[in-house]
């Protein structure tokens, strides 16, 4: 039970919408993970995120994710946390939890999702995928609020 609310707080983190106040201290966890990590174990975290949310009802029926992905994936996101929390910035991790508890673990892993997210946004198709909503704008529209 204890493993599955720590997996949770780790989850939330990491997709989790709404605003977390981080503390310097969770900030530097935070900090700590993302300059343990490598771009490709960004990447692979990412994955993990994308094969998670792949669940939701609303985008599973686009989204071909086989199950020894997800477990293989999953395994990844474990062994990468761990070394990240118990070895690389151990002594971070232990400061933010003394501070804030679970919360300096939700507030760092927001920003090492966003990395992780920040590492694949880089690729030029996602950025012409992402960006080919701008077809759809109404210009005019922005161009009144942007002109006052």
């Amino acid at each position: 039970m204890k493993k599955d609310v720590f997996a949770l707080t780790l989850l939330t983190g990491l997709v989790g919408t709404y605003p977390v106040s981080a503390s310097q201290p969770s900030h530097d966890l935070g900090y700590c993970m993302n300059e343990n990590m490598t771009g490709e174990e960004r990447k692979m975290l990412a994955k993990w995120i994308f094969f998670s949310m792949s669940e939701c009802p609303e985008i599973k029926p686009y989204a071909n994710v086989i199950e020894l992905d997800k477990e293989n994936a999953n395994k990844y996101a474990a062994e990468l946390i761990t070394k990240l929390l118990t070895k690389d910035c151990v002594n971070e991790a232990k400061i933010a939890i003394q501070h804030e508890g679970k919360l300096a673990i939700q507030g760092a892993f927001q920003l090492v999702g966003s990395a992780a997210v920040e590492e694949l946004s880089t690729n030029s198709d996602v950025i012409r995928t992402m960006s080919g909503f701008g077809k759809y704008l109404d210009q005019t529209k922005f161009d009144s609020i942007l002109s006052e």
